[in-house]
């Protein structure tokens, strides 16, 4: 957590053990006037003691509202960051699915290509056997492939 949440805390804190103003001890540590000046100091916290509560009243409403905020303020800054977090995410995942288009994008062109080679393999294939059947077609029956008949000589049919 942030140091300046901690020291809103403890300032609040601090502003708490001060927000009661009848615990306002009178003394005097004057023997002579002492008791003079307790007795005046009586008279006035009897006058001035509404006021007195009234503002420690004030006082004590004004921290619980300071205190909340300050909840407040640390649940906007956690969500702050938990916004920054997903932005960074979302940014992230874009990238990553841009990546993933450019890869699909490959593999299509890829499956086209051998697609294309497939067909050409095909008809090449295609074509070298109908050359083939053509030219079994062309031969006759009885004779077979490199004999001397069709032309061609047998290869242990060689003479030295």
């Amino acid at each position: 957590m942030p140091t300046h949440f901690n020291d809103l805390r403890r300032q609040l804190s601090e502003l708490g053990q001060h927000t009661n103003l009848g615990s306002v001890g009178f003394t005097s540590h004057r023997r002579r006037l002492g008791p003079v000046v307790r007795s005046a100091k009586r008279v006035l916290h009897r006058f001035l003691g509404p006021v007195w509560e009234r503002q420690t009243a004030f006082n004590h409403a004004t921290q619980a509202l300071l205190s909340g905020i300050s909840g407040q303020l640390e649940q906007l800054e956690q969500l702050s960051k938990d916004v920054a977090a997903m932005k960074r995410f979302v940014a992230a995942e874009r990238v990553r699915r841009e990546e993933l288009e450019a890869l699909r994008a490959q593999v299509l062109l890829l499956q086209r290509e051998n697609h294309e080679s497939l067909d050409q393999l095909e008809a090449s294939l295609s074509e070298s056997l109908s050359r083939l059947e053509a030219l079994a077609r062309s031969r006759p029956m009885g004779v077979a492939a490199g004999s001397p008949q069709h032309g061609h000589e047998h290869p242990t049919a060689r003479t030295g």
